[in-house]
């Protein structure tokens, strides 16, 4: 399989920037999945999340950019590239069908906003993986919180 491979120059506008995630990512990460919504929507573990299930996961992740299956970001702010607004990833990918699905999570601080729900999503369908994808799946999990919960 060929690696896919960041888009360069870094995909970015004045809402997101989409950067590789960098093990100085780890704290903010950690933070972010800490949050309920995230974990039912991107946590199927059991056990809370921990500094080393971040540290497995940017190790799972680099695997599987190297071998062609997913290629996964960090939503950083587009003022401050270190502050994570969330992630966003490209999956399932298979070139062969010309298909991939895209996922993506928003940390607690960056909801509601004004962040467009899917700004990072389509912007992570123009990463350059190749023959274009015919088809993109956008699977995302969304729980409407009550007024003040």
């Amino acid at each position: 399989m060929v690696a896919l491979e960041f888009p360069t120059p870094p995909l970015f506008d004045a809402v997101v920037h989409l950067r590789p995630w960098r093990i100085q990512d780890v704290p903010e990460k950690l933070m972010a999945f800490n949050d309920p919504v995230i974990r039912q929507f991107a946590w199927s573990r059991t056990e809370p999340y921990s500094e080393a299930h971040a540290r497995e996961y940017f190790v799972e992740q680099e695997q599987a950019r190297r071998t062609g299956s997913a290629l996964t970001v960090a939503i950083a702010s587009p003022a401050d590239e270190a502050a994570i607004l969330g992630g966003a990833s490209l999956y399932d990918v298979d070139l062969n069908q010309a298909r991939a699905g895209i996922g993506y999570w928003l940390a607690p601080d960056a909801r509601g906003r004004g962040h467009p729900h899917c700004a990072a999503s389509r912007r992570l369908g123009l990463l350059d993986v190749g023959p274009a994808a015919d088809r993109a799946d956008l699977r995302a999990g969304q729980r409407r919180l009550a007024a003040g919960g």
